[in-house]
């Protein structure tokens, strides 16, 4: 079968389309999709740089994220049949035309979705709804600061966040950016690109802070951050190595002195505690799509072949939502 993988880490260059063996064999409790969209996430960029972890010898195959139908589906497995279109969340390997996939991790999509939709939902609207409103228990009334509004995450979040009732500031670097996030319910808007967002949400809150931040960005942010929350608030923390960098100063006693919350949070990193946390996304979250209350944003899509150019696309920040591959 064809995939999309890398033998070096290295520059999008480094991407190949290449043939790897099918799965010859799946586990009692996994399904076999055949893939008909791929959502790209910047960690997959991260992969490819040899930044983020993973345990795999070369050829990597990169992507969390994939949307198909089942073509096989494990012995102790229910509630699936092959043909079903569904959309998984997997360690690796979604850049490929056929993927093992944890049932436990795996659901059915409504009808009103196409495969790319569906596919731009695992990883960004899990987070978001787990940190938002599991973590940080976000509430009706509150007021959050969600950053990078373009993005498949910053989409997301401006959504749920004002369906269920909270105040939302988004930042981003462009005004045509803030204009769209602007249509998906977000209140307060700032161009970080020459506006200090710290400052801009102490006039907008009137000196109190937000409750809430949900960061992606990275270390260029934080003190920042720990300037715009307020007390007792809950800094979200996620998609480490984003543009910000990964390394910076962080003043304790400012962290300390205001009671701030810091929630570090990797969906990869869950265990099977995200079983738990999937079934009620499948029961609270995933309604809201089918009525169409929540969408899925996307932007652009590319071929698997064209790995190398979605990766360019992506990390050149212009997109408005989420980069899908189809092979």
């Amino acid at each position: 079968m064809k995939a999309v993988g890398l033998n070096k880490f290295g520059g999008p260059e480094v991407l190949e389309y290449i043939d790897v063996p099918e799965p010859d064999s799946i586990g009692s409790e996994e399904l076999l999709i055949e893939v008909e969209a791929i959502g790209v996430n910047r960690a997959d960029l991260l992969i490819r740089q040899g930044i983020y972890p993973v345990e795999k010898t070369f050829p990597v195959v990169p992507g969390f994220d994939v949307a198909g139908k089942v073509k096989q589906v494990g012995t102790q497995v229910k509630g699936f049949q092959k043909g079903q279109s569904v959309f998984s969340l997997v360690d690796i390997d979604g850049y490929s035309e056929l993927v093992k996939v944890n049932s436990h991790l795996t659901l059915p999509f409504p009808g009103n979705l196409s495969s790319s939709e569906a596919a731009a939902i695992p990883t960004v609207v899990y987070t978001v709804w787990i940190t938002l409103f599991k973590l940080a228990n976000l509430r009706k009334g509150e007021t959050v600061l969600i950053h990078a509004a373009g993005s498949g995450v910053g989409i997301a979040a401006i959504q749920l966040a004002k369906y269920f009732g909270a105040q939302v500031i988004t930042t981003a670097s462009t005004d045509e950016k803030l204009k769209r996030a602007q249509e998906f319910g977000a209140d307060y808007l700032i161009n970080y690109s020459h506006q200090d967002f710290a400052s801009e949400v102490k006039k907008i809150t009137e000196g109190k802070g937000v409750a809430v931040i949900l960061d992606g960005i990275g270390a260029s942010t934080l003190a920042q951050n720990i300037s715009a929350i307020s007390k007792g608030g809950r800094l979200i923390l996620i998609g480490g190595g984003g543009v910000g960098g990964l390394e910076g100063n962080l003043h304790l006693g400012r962290v300390i002195m205001k009671s701030i919350t810091l929630i570090g949070f990797n969906v990869h990193g869950q265990g099977t505690k995200l079983y738990q946390y999937v079934q009620e996304f499948q029961q609270q979250i995933l309604p809201l799509f089918a009525q169409g209350k929540i969408v899925s944003v996307i932007d652009k899509v590319f071929t698997l072949r064209e790995a190398r150019e979605a990766h360019v696309y992506l990390a050149e920040r212009k997109n408005f939502g989420k980069v899908v591959l189809r092979p």
